[in-house]
């Protein structure tokens, strides 16, 4: 996904267009009135596959950090900065001018604890845990991504700060949440990616 929204940004894309192929090729000319058959030697579909033919190795998770002293640019979340900058590496995270995607983990409590006090107690208790100082300070510190708390500030540096957004909710706002998609959407963002991948062969 996060490949299709670089390479439709990248195409001059707005975020509103990039979770929906209909959006999306209502935006980019090229692919308006476009078939499965021409959707394949789209610019879309070329652009990706450069996209993909300029990386050095494709991950499902997260980068290879081992790889980065052999990189100008990577396509990453923290967690593989965090590691390389851990064997002194000096990894920043950019903030490209077309714009970002992000993306938020989270915890959800469903129904099946409704009428069970003490599962439910449970639930909570660990999402007070997963919110707690300490384990904010981790996601820092170990997994190189944001945390979603403010009262942090006084155990952590100001570079960690400067450099995680925390507490910064302008910078928030520039970025783009992952929304769900359709199963056409779904369907066709798959099969462009899967081209991609085969033209590396």
């Amino acid at each position: 996904d996060c490949n299709i929204y670089i390479t439709a940004l990248a195409l001059g894309a707005k975020y509103e267009a990039l979770y929906d192929i209909d959006s999306l090729a209502a935006a980019l000319d090229e692919l308006t009135n476009v078939g499965m058959a021409e959707l394949r030697n789209s610019p879309f579909q070329k652009r990706l596959n450069t996209l993909a033919a300029n990386a050095r190795s494709l991950w499902e998770g997260t980068a290879n950090p081992d790889e980065f002293d052999a990189l100008t640019y990577a396509a990453t979340w923290g967690y593989a900065v965090q590691m390389a900058n851990k064997r002194g590496l000096k990894w920043k995270m950019a903030n490209p001018a077309e714009g970002t995607t992000m993306w938020v983990d989270h915890w959800v409590i469903t129904y099946a604890v409704a009428n069970d006090p003490f599962k439910k107690k449970l639930c909570e208790e660990w999402i007070d845990y997963c919110l707690g100082k300490e384990l904010q300070i981790g996601v820092i510190r170990n997994w190189g991504v944001s945390p979603v708390v403010t009262n942090i500030n006084d155990a952590i540096t100001q570079d960690e700060i400067d450099t995680f957004h925390v507490g910064d909710n302008a910078y928030w706002r520039t970025m783009s949440l992952w929304q769900n998609q359709n199963g056409r959407t779904r369907s066709i963002y798959d099969m462009l990616w899967e081209n991609a991948v085969k033209s590396l062969r």
